[in-house]
């Protein structure tokens, strides 16, 4: 597992020594270990880590006056140092020579161990917690300050404690400062409270909707007064909870609307607003030259300078010839480097997203296949869509050859691929064409008229004495700027994508001659395209990773867009891309279904965005100054908006002696 992924995963459990031999033993494999209290000090972390199938090795985590963690080694008299739970385990997992056992042998941290909570359910709180888009996992404070410094006050998020076992922290901006807040759990009940509150809430959830209406008045020389009203919301899920993730999502922001503003949208406007300033420094000056101008298909969509592919000039060909080593395509390729940031990436394909073909640059697209070495072409658009959306660049019968320069082509096999629709595709098909009905528009149709969802092409490429082997699939009824309206028949495409890829790689020449980039075209090169290769990615990602395997939509779609602008390009894509992810995982996630949804959904997307908050006549206002308050506005604030009474679950516990204040004061935490 990459260094930096190990920030976004759960690994604490609360759970003693015993128990954690137990969850080891039943879900983990060799190498992998959790995080717990310490039962000497709860204050204290623990390590719990699996050796072999018989035995477990607990590993204590001391901490220092000045907060540092460190573990110490008999081997060593000055020991390594960490401001963080979290850094201290990326350091041992990337260097296992670090970490010995008594007996000298190397203890090796490979990952967490994955505990479903469908089985589990203890693990349901961990899981439960994960779900809230404000959570943001194991983020050091200096993270949560770099997210919020530009965020206006009252803007939030809850992410887990990297000092004190279980303890969560409410990191948020007020008065143009980032305040931290200590959220202790109590090991044995499990109930939460904030530093210096005798207020016990059963839930993060409720103690977060508890103290959005009534303000927090920070203890210290400071007593700033903190207001919660704006959560930074966190885009990262793992895939066993993705599809909640997904049922979150694309409900409306504010049901009382008449515009579906949903989660999902939200996300594509945020998107789109982070590329605009990125772009502006990105040159694309090369496929903006004049002579260069005819090789475009949209004279505004054309490649980045630092990832355009250059056609090398061949044995025939004038280098000095402008523009000879120019087409409209881009490598994206997935690396996990400090340039992907917190991004994680299992999957090992790289791809070239670009245009359908012109007449005049057929000669150039094969230039390309041959030059990268790829073996397979992904089209998913038709020749012709009311009007021509890629120039035909394969032979138009089965054993005719088509002469594009130095490159003879040759369709040897084309087959149509039938999918049969399940009675359950069925109904979800008549539900999805109804809404569209509903909504003015014209569903498309799924499968043409003879029930084929795509067409599988064998072509063999020749140029001098050598021939190469290519496939082509191309899928047929994906309308241009819209998406399918069930995903059942762009997986089972992409099934056969990832085969006849698989199958290249398998052939002994590819020892000498690795395979190259799959080529992936539709018309512009940016919507049909980008959604296609970033959901093939993210798939690839979940069949080697598994359930514990990160998925974060925004991100990844934010990364391909540094190699090609606009992929992915309209909000129904955006869109496909979730339904999709949650279909495949629903479809083979091994365990039996267990949603969180039921009962409290409004629960995890609290607070919602223009929604009145709960016990107040009129919305939550904006507050952008920077302007100190006196501790009197947040009285009378507090007055104002008194808390609430709702279900006995919902009501904190507080002492006898304690007395009930609008304003409650706390201290921050350390960082």
């Amino acid at each position: 597992m990459p260094r930096l992924a190990l920030r976004q995963y759960n690994y604490y459990y609360r759970v003693n020594g015993e128990k954690a031999e137990q969850l080891l033993k039943d879900y983990g494999d060799n190498g992998d270990f959790l995080v717990r209290y310490s039962e000497s000090n709860p204050q204290n972390f623990s390590i719990s880590v699996r050796v072999s199938e018989d035995k477990i090795l607990h590993i204590k985590v001391m901490k220092f006056e000045n907060d540092m963690l460190s573990i110490f080694d008999d081997q060593r008299t000055t020991p390594n140092e960490f401001s963080s739970i979290t850094e201290l385990l990326e350091f041992y997992m990337e260097f296992p020579e670090k970490l010995r056992e008594k007996n000298g042998l190397f203890l090796e941290l490979k990952k967490p161990v994955h505990v479903p909570y469908q089985l589990e359910p203890l693990a349901e709180e961990q899981r439960r917690t994960q779900l809230y888009r404000w959570w943001h996992g194991n983020l050091p404070a200096s993270s949560a300050n770099k997210l919020l410094q530009n965020e206006k006050n009252g803007t939030y998020l809850l992410r887990a404690s990297q000092h004190i076992p279980g303890a969560m922290v409410i990191s948020a901006k007020t008065e143009g400062h980032v305040v931290h807040l200590t959220i202790y759990q109590d090991h044995l009940t499990g109930k939460y409270n904030i530093d210096g509150d005798r207020a016990k809430f059963n839930t993060a959830w409720i103690l977060i909707d508890s103290y959005s209406k009534n303000p927090i008045v920070e203890k210290g020389e400071a007593s700033r007064v903190l207001y919660l009203e704006e959560p930074l919301f966190n885009t990262f899920i793992e895939a066993d909870l993705f599809c909640d993730r997904y049922e979150i999502v694309r409900r409306p922001l504010n049901p009382r609307e008449s515009m579906e503003k949903t989660g999902i949208s939200e996300e594509f406007d945020r998107l789109s607003q982070e590329a605009l300033p990125a772009e502006q420094y990105l040159s694309k000056r090369e496929g903006r030259r004049p002579v260069n101008a005819d090789k475009n298909r949209y004279k505004n969509i054309v490649p980045f300078d630092h990832t355009r592919v250059i056609l090398q000039p061949g044995p025939n060909d004038k280098k000095e010839t402008p523009g000879s080593d120019y087409i409209n395509a881009s490598y994206v390729r997935f690396e996990n480097s400090q340039r992907t940031k917190n991004v994680t990436f299992a999957c090992e394909k790289s791809f070239i997203a670009t245009q359908g073909c012109l007449d005049s640059t057929i000669v150039d697209f094969w230039k390309m296949v041959w030059q990268e070495n790829s073996r397979v072409i992904v089209m998913p658009t038709m020749e012709n869509e009311r009007k021509e959306k890629c120039a035909r660049y394969w032979p138009a019968e089965v054993n005719k050859e088509m002469k594009n320069g130095e490159i003879t082509v040759t369709c040897t096999i084309e087959r149509k691929v039938q999918r049969l629709v399940t009675e359950e595709v069925k109904v979800e098909l008549e539900k999805e064409r109804a809404i569209r009905i509903g909504k003015g528009l014209v569903p498309e149709a799924e499968l043409n008229a003879e029930g084929v969802s795509h067409i599988l092409r064998t072509l063999l490429i020749k140029k001098g004495k050598e021939v190469r082997e290519v496939r082509q699939l191309q899928y047929l009824t994906w309308p241009d700027h819209g998406c399918p309206l069930h995903p059942y028949a762009v997986l089972n495409f992409l099934e056969d994508v990832d085969r006849e890829y698989d199958y290249f790689n398998a052939q002994p020449i590819t020892a000498t001659l690795p395979q190259g980039p799959i080529v992936v075209h539709c018309s512009a090169g940016i919507g049909r395209t980008g959604t296609v290769l970033v959901l093939d990615a993210l798939l690839t990602q979940v069949k080697k990773v598994g359930l514990l395997c990160p998925m974060d939509v925004f991100k990844m779609v934010k990364y391909v867009r540094t190699y090609r602008s606009g992929l992915v390009q309209t909000e129904q894509q955006y869109q496909f891309l979730y339904k999709a992810l949650a279909f495949y995982l629903k479809t083979h996630n091994p365990f039996p279904a267990k949603s969180f949804m039921e009962g409290d959904a409004d629960a995890f997307d609290y607070p919602r965005r223009l929604r009145p908050i709960p016990g107040s006549s009129r919305p939550s206002s904006s507050r952008q100054g920077t302007t100190s308050r006196p501790a009197s506005s947040a009285s009378s604030r507090a007055h104002s908006r008194p808390r609430t009474s709702g279900h006995s679950e919902q009501t904190p516990e507080r002492s006898s002696s304690s007395t009930s204040s609008p304003s409650t004061m706390l201290k921050s935490a350390k960082k």
